[in-house]
């Protein structure tokens, strides 16, 4: 396989340096993203590891030289090294504003607090790599929530797709909810935190306004098939029963934890498992007793 050196130069200015990087890096992405899987063998955990490659490939991109042995991919977090010489697909910049040092911000300084200085300034990565991708703080607020999202919506739409009785689907889905909480804390007090109305008004990057209008259309799709399964049909009052039972009551009984920054109890589970069910049957849902 045919080895590249990128090449770099100190005096050039952040934004030719972070283009430059991304048009020559492109190709060699998919190679990069396939080494990140093989050595976590988890899609989430590859994302990670792949986003602080990406840091650490910018930061040292401009001291590289044609013929060195040198690569940027050095001291990932699980100690591992993707050993090539590779850089990283646009989304990579886009990676380094997504890194965790924000989301941190938020959470310990509040939202408005988050400015392009205060994260170069804690993180050390490259302004011009920031302002490469996002024109704004609040585009980069927004992208960070939508990644969260993104991973919280996962788990609960695979409970929904399984083929089981449906108020057993409905628990398994509300219990995700709760899960995620737990196992993605951080992610989980940052969507507590952070509300999507206030990200669509401030966000001006269009293509982020639409994904934050759609980004629950999924969830939506998703509570309607589980209404008709478990009413006969999806009407607005059983989606709205469906609704309540597998995302409010989730949702309620851990947002006053995320809010105070406390660890979801070990008691929280048990009560979803008996709150769910005593909500849907209350409406006479599919296996209630006559």
């Amino acid at each position: 396989m045919e080895v590249v050196v990128i090449g770099g130069s100190r005096s050039e200015s952040d934004k030719n340096l972070a283009a430059r990087f991304a048009r020559e890096a492109e190709p060699l992405f998919e190679v990069l993203s396939r080494g990140a899987r093989r050595l976590t063998r988890c899609d989430a955990d590859a994302e990670d590891l792949l986003q602080e490659t990406m840091l650490h490939a910018y930061a040292g991109f401009h001291t590289f030289q044609a013929g060195s042995d040198g690569h940027p991919a050095r001291g990932l977090p699980d100690g591992g090294v993707l050993r090539r010489r590779r850089g990283i697909h646009p989304r990579g910049i886009r990676g380094v504003v997504e890194h965790p040092v924000a989301r941190e911000l938020v959470l310990l300084e509040g939202a408005r607090a988050v400015t392009v200085d205060r994260i170069v300034e804690v993180s050390g990565a490259p302004k011009g790599s920031i302002y490469y991708r996002f024109s704004r703080v609040d585009d980069l607020l927004a992208a960070m929530w939508i990644r969260a999202v993104r991973r919280s919506q996962a788990a609960f739409l695979a409970e929904l797709s399984r083929q089981e009785e449906p108020v057993e689907v409905a628990v398994a889905a509300g219990l995700a909810v709760c899960d995620f909480a737990r196992t993605a804390h951080a992610d989980a007090r940052l969507l507590a935190a952070v509300r999507r109305e206030d990200l669509v008004a401030a966000a001006v990057d269009a293509k982020l306004v639409v994904e934050l209008r759609m980004i629950n259309e999924p969830l939506r799709k998703g509570v309607a098939a589980l209404a008709r399964r478990l009413f006969g049909r999806a009407t607005r009052e059983t989606v709205e029963w469906t609704t309540c039972a597998v995302i409010d009551l989730p949702q309620g009984a851990i947002r006053r934890h995320l809010i105070a920054g406390n660890r979801i109890p070990d008691s929280v589970p048990a009560q979803l498992r008996a709150a769910i069910p005593a909500a849907l049957y209350e409406r006479g849902a599919a296996g209630a007793d006559d």
